[in-house]
């Protein structure tokens, strides 16, 4: 009997222990899952909000990279427009230089047609050692017909409507086989002789200064006065007579009256020379 109470006893110590153990692992698994779940969630959390950095910088830069750059069919376009833009610039500044070179380009044409049979075309290639032509090369020389002594002109409009003049450039000072070497009317050595048309009183071009052409009466009392146009005397056999030099712009006499010098405006720019004419016939020699 007391055998039974003792298995009996036993059985439901047995039962108790079964039940603590089982409602402990459910108590220690439910904590579990549930630590389980807040790691996770604290996790979730923080890889969400990198995440969402992470892909708000890479849009953000792609944003300004499209700003900034374009996308590439805008970029093409952009790269066209460019393209598109400095050839306009360009034939712009080209149609600003004919516009410019109007009155230059028609005294020329006009100039030829006249004078044709005695003039050679030339086209200014180098300059003497300085940006001023004083001194210059022309791409024609004793296999086009040019001699030394030969005269160099351009075209300018004469007083008459529809006239255009022989305005003096320099003369032919060297010559090559395909080039030429002109001193030009600012050289201080050439002293081109000259008579006013008006009073037919005579002088001399000593140079440059200020871009106007410098020079001086032979006597001092000569009758000049401002706006009274030179043209070429013939003296000296150099230059031929008559042809055009400017219109005087001042007229200065020195402290003592024993001089009287003269300003003078070319029409002929000698700051931008580019393509003259030779005047065949008045050079002696190729030498």
């Amino acid at each position: 009997m007391n055998r039974f109470r003792n298995i009996k006893s036993r059985k439901k110590k047995i039962s108790f222990f079964m039940t603590v153990i089982i409602l402990s692992s459910i108590i220690f698994f439910s904590a579990t899952s549930s630590i389980m779940n807040i790691g996770e969630n604290a996790i979730g959390t923080v890889t969400s909000s990198v995440s969402r950095l992470v892909y708000s910088s890479i849009a953000s830069s792609k944003e300004v990279f499209t700003n900034i750059f374009g996308s590439k069919s805008i970029r093409e376009e952009n790269e066209k427009l460019k393209i598109e833009n400095a050839e306009l610039k360009e034939k712009n500044i080209n149609m600003e230089n004919i516009i410019a070179k109007e009155d230059f380009l028609k005294n020329e044409y006009n100039l030829y047609l006249q004078n044709k049979e005695s003039l050679i075309s030339a086209n200014v290639i180098a300059l003497d050692n300085n940006n001023l032509f004083i001194r210059f090369n022309i791409n024609k020389g004793s296999k086009d017909g040019v001699k030394v002594g030969d005269i160099i002109v351009q075209g300018t409009a004469g007083d008459k409507e529809n006239t255009y003049i022989k305005a003096v450039v320099g003369k032919v000072i060297e010559v090559g086989y395909n080039w030429s070497k002109v001193s030009s009317l600012v050289d201080s050595t050439s002293n081109i002789s000259f008579n006013i048309v008006r009073s037919q009183s005579y002088g001399a071009i000593s140079g440059q200064e200020n871009n106007l052409l410098s020079g001086f009466m032979y006597k001092s009392d000569a009758d000049v006065v401002v706006g009274d146009r030179l043209v070429t005397s013939g003296r000296g056999g150099i230059f031929p007579r008559d042809l055009y030099i400017g219109e005087v712009t001042e007229v200065k006499s020195s402290d003592n009256n024993l001089e009287k010098k003269i300003s003078v405006k070319s029409p002929v720019d000698f700051t931008t020379l580019f393509r003259v004419f030779v005047l065949k016939g008045n050079g002696g020699s190729n030498e």
